[in-house]
């Protein structure tokens, strides 16, 4: 009787279980049949964000392409790092997008496709820190990282080789707020994928890349165990936009120049768009959309221009916040080029 009952609830057991796993697969036709796919990943100046009410971020745009690749729409989830593979296997989205690096220990609860970029970890440091220059200086060092991440295993490595590392993991602080700290000096060390790196470097320009943790590494997208149709989907897709240009005009759009850096160019910019700007962002809005262009790129101009200065002129016969010729002013009836009117 006994014996009887527990087969009965084993088998139970076995039936939700099956169940359950029922529930999260979902094919390939599936997400083509729904006419949606749902995306994981951070919200981030990398990954995906929204500014003035567009959806943004080198992530998001690839994915974007996915989707429209497939023929579906994109549905967008930011669960949170922490709970971002357990929303994956719960079904709550079919793939993660988060700039995420291929390593041995991920492998062996997800399937990542191919790489479609390169990073290398980066120590990450306040400019005027002249203490950490090469790795050895990190023993005995106290370094901030996020629980479980790359960077996380990648000094856990170290400690075993004898490194001694103070390592403060913690649980749901993003990298980008770690750069943050670096750069208000609320925190020493932290460590950072370089395109990560690079990016945030526009943000905090204080921030500097000591030197290489390891050797280059990969991202990848992720899926579910055994979801090999779509995971073939997304490599075919990878490829091709590899092929067409598309991944190089997203890649541009968001990566263009980062390594390219002018510490003082970057904090006179930033102090601009703080002082400045404020001034013009309503004229500049305004004119913008009479026209269809995005004011972000008509403000970009008129800060390459002229800093924002409306008496600026230049040796050349440019005068004025976007530097109008005289030949132009002509031809567009401009009376006074040092003037910031709405016509």
């Amino acid at each position: 009787m006994i014996k009887t009952r527990t087969s009965q609830l084993i088998l139970f057991f076995l039936v939700i279980i099956l169940s359950s796993a029922c529930l999260t697969e979902k094919s390939l036709s599936d997400i083509k049949e729904s006419g949606k796919i749902t995306i994981l990943t951070k919200n981030n100046a990398h990954c995906y964000y929204i500014y003035r009410e567009l959806h943004m971020g080198f992530e998001y745009e690839l994915s974007t392409a996915f989707a429209d690749y497939l023929g579906v729409d994109l549905n967008v989830k930011t669960p949170g790092w922490p709970r971002m593979y357990a929303a994956l296997n719960k079904g709550r989205g079919d793939f993660i997008a988060a700039s995420l690096t291929i390593t041995p220990e991920r492998e062996k609860i997800v399937d990542f496709s191919d790489e479609y970029m390169a990073i290398q970890q980066q120590v990450i440091i306040h400019k005027d820190n002249p203490e950490i220059r090469r790795l050895d200086d990190l023993k005995g060092k106290t370094v901030h990282i996020r629980k479980d991440s790359s960077y996380h295993e990648r000094l856990l490595d170290l400690n075993k080789e004898g490194f001694e590392i103070k390592l403060v993991a913690h649980k749901r602080t993003s990298t980008e707020e770690f750069i943050r700290q670096i750069a208000e000096k609320e925190i020493d060390i932290t460590v950072a994928d370089s395109n990560i790196a690079l990016l945030n470097r526009l943000y905090y320009p204080d921030i500097r890349m000591a030197f290489p943790l390891n050797k280059k590494q990969s991202l990848g997208w992720i899926v579910r165990e055994g979801q090999s149709e779509l995971l073939n989907e997304i490599n075919t897709f990878l490829q091709k936009i590899k092929q067409d240009g598309t991944f190089d005009d997203i890649y541009r759009k968001y990566y263009a120049n980062v390594d390219i850096f002018d510490y003082y160019g970057v904090k006179k910019f930033h102090e601009a768009i703080e002082t400045k700007l404020p001034a013009y962002e309503d004229i500049i809005k305004q004119e913008s959309n009479k026209y269809g262009f995005d004011w972000r790129l008509i403000a970009a101009t008129v800060y390459q221009e002229s800093r924002f200065q409306p008496k600026a002129k230049s040796y050349t016969g440019v005068r004025g916040l976007m530097q109008i010729t005289k030949r132009t002013a002509g031809e567009m009836g401009i009376e006074n080029r040092y003037t910031v009117r709405i016509v």
